[in-house]
């Protein structure tokens, strides 16, 4: 994997400290608040994936090594992200408070005119 993304990553400035603190100190706030506006969080988390999970340490990609392991390939728990034109990748855009694409808002105006039309059917 290429690392240019490296480049365009929010933290690349930023003191390491906030992503590999000591044992006992928790991740700081500006540390997570970094990594859900970071606009290559999906290049880091494929990044951090390819770690050993032994060696897997600090807070990348919005996620502390504990959260990582849970959802490692090998254990079967990697989902590939939403692509633009779902409604999941609607709420993707939300939860990294991104502006919504039109294919994005166009599939969650469907899923909830189809869902509306369920409800209607069914009372």
């Amino acid at each position: 994997m290429s690392a240019s993304w490296i480049k365009q990553a929010a933290c690349r400035h930023m003191p390491t400290s906030w992503f590999f603190p000591e044992v006992s100190n928790p991740v700081p706030a500006q540390a997570r608040e970094l990594c859900r506006a970071c606009p290559v969080i999906d290049e880091c988390l494929a990044d951090a994936l390819t770690q050993i999970a032994s060696h897997d340490q600090g807070y990348r990609a919005g996620m502390t090594p504990q959260e990582r392991n849970r959802i490692r390939p090998d254990r079967g728990g990697l989902r590939q992200p939403a692509q633009c034109g779902t409604a999941a990748s609607y709420a993707r855009h939300l939860r990294r408070e991104e502006p919504t694409c039109m294919a994005c808002r166009e599939a969650h105006a469907a899923r909830n005119l189809r869902n509306n039309k369920r409800r209607l059917e069914t009372a």
